[in-house]
């Protein structure tokens, strides 16, 4: 035989239900949070330096790979990278080659040291889809040293 609730006692199982789910979903908020994965290969939308102007292809274009290594480091995604950009409108051009490793972690802070240790440079991370691209991108500004100082902007392939 099936039961039927009245009104009144669905009423109060639901009222009981409610804290209980509004609980298990604050829990679920509370789960740690892992960097981005940022493997792949990127071409260049823009670069520029400190508060000079913001080059775009043609005159600017390059190529930015990533590949993730696994860690167990909550905070902290690395990897190995490669970039390499020129741009071509300035005389001499600019030509920048850089292989190392990075560091991108939860909080958007960035971190890259050269193959062999020698150059080290601190800044800013985002990543996600840009409106003005119509896809994926990845900003990255390097903010230390103070000769370093520039913005990328990378679209994932």
């Amino acid at each position: 035989m099936r039961r039927v609730l009245s009104a009144a006692e669905l009423g109060r199982r639901v009222a009981l239900l409610v804290p209980v789910a509004l609980v298990a979903c604050e829990s679920d908020s509370g789960l740690p949070q892992w960097p981005p994965n940022l493997s792949g290969v990127y071409d260049l939308v823009s670069f520029s330096l400190r508060d000079g102007p913001t080059y775009t292809a043609p005159e600017a274009r390059g190529t930015f790979r990533l590949s993730q290594d696994f860690t167990e480091d909550i905070d902290e995604a690395r990897g190995d990278m490669s970039a390499e950009v020129i741009v071509t409108s300035l005389d001499p051009p600019i030509e920048v080659e850089y292989q190392g490793k990075y560091f991108n972690h939860v909080d958007g802070t960035w971190k890259q040291v050269g193959a062999r240790g020698q150059s080290l440079a601190l800044g800013t991370y985002t990543f996600g889809f840009s409106a003005d691209v119509a896809d994926s991108t990845l900003t990255i500004t390097i903010t230390e040293p103070a000769a370093a100082v520039c913005n990328y902007v990378w679209r994932l392939r």
